[in-house]
């Protein structure tokens, strides 16, 4: 952990291996994505969430071959997903320190997205079909299967990831339901200022905050939770 303005982060470029990896047998995908994200085999916990994730979870299925695979990360690469996450965490991070700078963070943050799985309604119907995961400081991981309402907000979701990342070594009480509301509650108002008000996720059911209106949010510092400016009318 470091206090300084400088923050290193590592988007990985997975398009490329992604492509090679859906061309191989299916009984080589595991190992080969493994290989890619720098994964022991020999490393059982690594290889069993691994495993998890792309046989059971939510990520494409390395055990089958799938025509809609291959056409879906297409899109990602058109639509320039990669280039997403890089242009608006560098964002992010320039907003952050200008507004509360001298917080506590990672001194790297490596940043992966991964193809989804179509087949779980829960994550395509209730997700909107991507996600991301970044409470453990130094780790953004994402997931997406592309459609028309996420293909834009892929940047916008690591954002929100982002200020998981630089908000959890900055809580010393703990996380506890309430502060985890707060949480998140934060990393999308973070969100919203950075990327604008049409970034919001899918968990507003319209696009917009439940029972909210278009009122200007308050400014608030995503490490700790700061309000800055004209508080948001309740």
């Amino acid at each position: 952990m470091t206090t300084d303005d400088q923050i290193e982060i590592d988007v990985h470029d997975d398009a490329p291996g992604l492509a090679r990896i859906l061309d191989l047998p299916p009984s080589a995908r595991l190992a080969a994505l493994a290989e890619m994200q720098g994964i022991s085999t020999f490393d059982q916990v690594a290889m069993t969430r691994l495993r998890q994730t792309h046989e059971i979870g939510d990520g494409f299925r390395v055990n089958t071959d799938d025509p809609r695979y291959a056409p879906a990360l297409q899109r990602l690469v058109e639509a320039d997903a990669w280039g997403q996450l890089r242009r608006e965490l560098a964002r992010a991070w320039e907003y952050q320190r200008s507004v509360l700078p001298g917080i506590r963070h990672p001194d790297r943050i490596d940043v992966t997205l991964t193809l989804g799985n179509p087949d779980d309604p829960v994550f395509v119907e209730r997700t909107h079909g991507y996600y991301g995961m970044g409470a453990v400081p130094g780790t953004i991981w994402l997931v997406a299967w592309p459609t028309d309402y996420n293909i834009t907000r892929i940047g916008a979701c690591a954002v929100h990831e982002l200020a998981h990342n630089l908000r959890t070594p900055n809580i010393e009480t703990g996380f506890n339901l309430a502060e985890w509301v707060i949480h998140e509650g934060l990393a999308e108002v973070f969100t919203v200022e950075v990327c604008g008000p049409e970034s919001t996720g899918a968990w507003y059911a319209d696009g917009r905050p439940r029972g909210r209106t278009n009122r200007r949010p308050a400014r608030r510092s995503p490490a700790h939770g700061r309000l800055r400016g004209r508080p948001a009318a309740r």
